[in-house]
């Protein structure tokens, strides 16, 4: 993501020192690092502000590079982890230390990975998202209902977008860079 459009969402979205940040596609970190070094920049203590912004990559050396750009500006250990925000799993498979943190952030800031070359999730996976499932409008109440039969074809970054959903908490904000076609197209 380049440089100003981190520091313009950073700045849109405003995260206030106290608050807790994710981003659960942080790639090398420049919207974690962006926060770090706004906070710093206030006079929070630096370990303090890197105790409260937290980093998911799936990719084990962007996870790792997420993480020394945010300790340059901590001059501490950081919150970053080699992990799949979409099955919520560390990169050996298993439970991470975030297993347990949806709705716990007040700020979600990303930039996830978008275009025809993402992987597709599994259907263990899809099963955990509503928007993976069909759905049916009630004749009776004309309410919308989920259906347990899963959508044939669902983009990864729809899955996404109900990831970040899941990790603000009721009244939290999100910074989120999407195309165009995710937010205006008919599907």
């Amino acid at each position: 993501t380049p440089l100003n459009a981190v520091e313009l969402l950073v700045s849109m979205v405003n995260p206030m020192p106290g608050e807790r940040v994710i981003d659960p596609a942080c790639g090398s970190g420049g919207f974690l690092s962006a926060v770090a070094r706004r906070w710093v920049a206030q006079g929070i203590d630096r370990s303090l502000a890197a105790g409260a912004i937290f980093g998911i990559d799936k990719d084990r050396y962007l996870a790792g590079l997420s993480a020394a750009h945010l300790s340059f500006v901590t001059l501490t250990s950081s919150n970053v982890f080699c992990a799949d925000s979409l099955s919520w799993t560390a990169e050996n498979g298993q439970p991470f230390a975030l297993q347990d943190q949806f709705e716990t952030f007040d700020v979600v800031l990303t930039n996830p990975p978008f275009g025809a070359k993402i992987v597709a999730a599994s259907d263990r996976v899809k099963q955990a998202f509503d928007l993976a499932h069909r759905w049916k409008v009630d004749r009776a109440t004309s309410q919308y209902v989920r259906q347990p039969k899963l959508q044939t074809s669902v983009p990864p970054q729809v899955l996404f977008i109900e990831r970040c959903l899941s990790l603000v908490r009721s009244g939290g904000r999100i910074g989120i860079v999407v195309p165009e076609s995710l937010v205006s197209g008919k599907n």
